[in-house]
């Protein structure tokens, strides 16, 4: 039985100061023309946009250490500081948000799926 701690390395908001992923996407299309975030809305994209967006930001994380459906960060209480330069700030800030958002544009005609989210 594999008994490792586990401990938080931060919440969304204290590496971003935004409350969620879902935030960051939201302020992301938000001056958008009010039709197109009603599409966005009804077709199922904003959805898609978020999962894609926690996609990519699992990718960039160390093994070992997640992003939790609540926006934690957790991994192994022992080890990933010793050897792993773990900082959430510049992975978060490493993915390209407005490339996630035009992926999943509902407008978008040769809309693609790449399930990296990048």
């Amino acid at each position: 039985m594999d008994t490792t701690t586990t401990t938080s390395y931060g919440t969304w908001y204290t590496v971003t100061g935004t409350v969620s992923p879902a935030e960051n996407i939201a302020v992301w299309i938000g001056g958008s023309d009010s039709e197109w975030l009603t599409r966005v809305e009804e077709s199922g994209a904003l959805d898609e946009m978020e999962a894609a967006y926690y996609r990519a930001i699992q990718a960039e994380l160390p093994e070992g250490v997640y992003i939790t459906p609540g926006a934690d960060f957790i991994g192994p209480a022992l080890g990933i500081g010793d050897d792993v330069d773990l900082d959430l700030s510049a992975i978060v800030e490493s993915i390209d948000v407005g490339q996630i958002v035009e992926r999943f544009d509902p407008d978008r005609t040769d809309a693609a799926t790449d399930p990296s989210g990048r």
